[in-house]
C-alpha cells in the first residue's frame, strides 16, 4: 500500500484502517478505496449507505472530502453499551 497516499493518521484519520491493499476503512462506516484506470490511480470514498464520491487524486483528498461530509461521524454504540447507559439511569 502507498504510504505517502494514505489518510492521515490526525484528527478523524485515527479511525483510519487499512483493508487489504487497496483501501481503508473508517470505524463510522466510510471507505476509501484506490482503483486504477487504464494505468491511472484514483481514489473513491464510500459512505456507510454505499454512495461514492469522487474521483479524488488521492486518499488524503478523500479523507478531506470525509472530513468536510461527516464531521461529526461517531462509532454508533454496540446494544450492550446503551443497554448498561439505560440501567444506570434508573
Amino acid at each position: 500500500m502507498d504510504a505517502k497516499n494514505a489518510p492521515e493518521e490526525s484528527g478523524s484519520g485515527s479511525a483510519w484502517t487499512p483493508s487489504g491493499e487497496y483501501s481503508w476503512n473508517h470505524a463510522a462506516g466510510w471507505t476509501i478505496t484506490r482503483y486504477s484506470v487504464r494505468g491511472v490511480r484514483t481514489y473513491l470514498l464510500w459512505d456507510k449507505e454505499g454512495k461514492k464520491y469522487g474521483p479524488f487524486l488521492s486518499a488524503k483528498d478523500a479523507q478531506a472530502e470525509f472530513d468536510r461530509r461527516a464531521p461529526a461521524a461517531t462509532i454508533e454504540p454496540a446494544a450492550n453499551e446503551t443497554a448498561s447507559e439505560d440501567s444506570n439511569d434508573q
